[in-house]
């Protein structure tokens, strides 16, 4: 789909920047369809940002639903309530996803094809720190000053949101470089879907699905640039998410959920051996 896209028409949408902002303290106007079990929830300790580059679907945000446009972002705080993966009934869409990481705020896109089916499209590209400072500074003063017409607060947003579509613009259309990763965009795309996801449905199998690559080039290829395994790392996030979630109160049944266990004891059971890791 990204092929038969017109890539003066991305450049055109990312060049023309947001024109419809929605968070919890930025909400618009919902859809008319409620949520319901075709939502799967997610949500985590990092912030996130949804920008719509191509089609048209439905967002859930804290119970809510909104329409998915081009040229709407969704600021996803911490520890909110959004939209997991794609739903059967999403198709021909393309995202692009600002991740916001301890130390890093990346971006990457995804084309979602038939039936919710998605995968990478594109190189990631991490931002300069000053750029996450500048946007997670304005979204903290988002935050603090509650209930104020949504024209002041799209304006404490929407400039430097408008600054991080043009950078990757231009880095997407080779004007301007950022350093490369030492390692192969493979292995990032693997290390930030599992982060991303809590290390929820990171099989092998589901992960060489989502890659496109077979179980045991991805193993060996993680291995190599990460001196550690993919279960390895993944036992990593889900412990990092634990504290998390303990120090906000969410009980084991909750965490259980979110990290993808069958059950809370079979969580419990995982927690108790790697709880000195």
């Amino acid at each position: 789909m990204e092929r038969e896209l017109d890539q003066d028409k991305i450049r055109e949408i990312l060049l023309a920047g947001t024109d419809r902002i929605i968070s919890t303290r930025c909400p618009g106007e919902l859809s008319t369809v409620g949520a319901d079990d075709s939502f799967r929830a997610d949500r985590h300790p990092h912030r996130e940002i949804l920008f719509i580059l191509h089609g048209e679907s439905l967002f859930m945000l804290n119970g809510f639903v909104y329409r998915a446009a081009p040229g709407t972002a969704f600021l996803l705080d911490k520890w909110e309530t959004h939209s997991y993966g794609y739903r059967k009934a999403d198709r021909d869409l393309l995202h692009l996803w600002l991740h916001f990481n301890e130390d890093r705020m990346y971006g990457s896109v995804a084309h979602v094809g038939c039936a919710g089916q998605y995968h990478p499209a594109g190189s990631h590209m991490y931002f300069n720190k000053d750029l996450k400072q500048l946007i997670n500074r304005r979204w903290d003063m988002l935050v603090k000053i509650g209930e104020s017409p949504v024209e002041t607060k799209n304006l404490l947003i929407k400039p430097p949101l408008d600054i991080i579509l043009e950078e990757f613009a231009m880095f997407r259309f080779g004007l301007i470089d950022y350093p490369e990763e030492n390692t192969s965009d493979i292995i990032v795309f693997l290390r930030n879907y599992i982060h991303n996801t809590n290390g929820r449905n990171c099989s092998l199998e589901n992960l060489e699905k989502l890659s496109g690559y077979s179980r045991f080039h991805l193993s060996r290829l993680f291995r190599e640039h990460n001196g550690k395994t993919i279960g390895e790392y993944i036992d990593e996030v889900r412990l990092h998410f634990t504290r998390e979630a303990l120090k906000r109160g969410l009980k084991q049944k909750e965490i259980a959920s979110e990290l993808g266990f069958s059950s809370p004891g079979t969580f419990w059971s995982w927690l108790h051996k790697h709880k000195n890791g």
